[in-house]
């Protein structure tokens, strides 16, 4: 049963199980979790069985109009399940209710982060040194 859980205690992220792209950039020497997890706003663990499959986050970058950004950790146990994105797509459905436009920010060369992007209506936006920003509006 895919169960999804608001405000998800940190203590519950489970570093050992992340994906390898999602372990690699919470461990890369720029990214500083404590201060992610500070502004975070809202914050959901998705699971299935007792098994997380995912985090996702938004944060508000600026009270000066730019646009939140979602942040997003894949577990080793997502694996395209159907019945998962569709849940994640009602998630994203229920967050364009909640933020008038949200921006998600991808490795240049990630394309599984880009398609990922694309599936849950993301379009290319602008990007910033090695990363592209793609923009959801509702």
């Amino acid at each position: 049963m895919i169960r999804v859980e608001p405000d998800f205690e940190y203590a519950k992220i489970q570093f050992s199980n992340l994906s390898e792209y999602s372990f690699g950039e919470i461990c890369a020497p720029e990214f500083n979790l404590s201060a992610l997890m500070q502004i975070t706003d809202r914050r959901w663990m998705v699971s299935e069985n007792e098994q997380p499959l995912f985090y996702l986050g938004v944060v508000h970058m600026s009270l000066l109009g730019s646009p939140p950004e979602v942040w997003i950790l894949v577990t080793r146990n997502l694996h395209s399940k159907v019945k998962v994105l569709i849940q994640l797509k009602t998630l994203f459905e229920v967050l364009q209710k909640m933020y008038k436009t949200l921006h998600v920010r991808i490795l240049k060369n990630y394309s599984k982060g880009i398609r990922f992007a694309k599936f849950f209506g993301f379009k290319k936006y602008t990007s910033d040194g090695d990363y592209y920003i793609y923009k959801l509006e509702a």
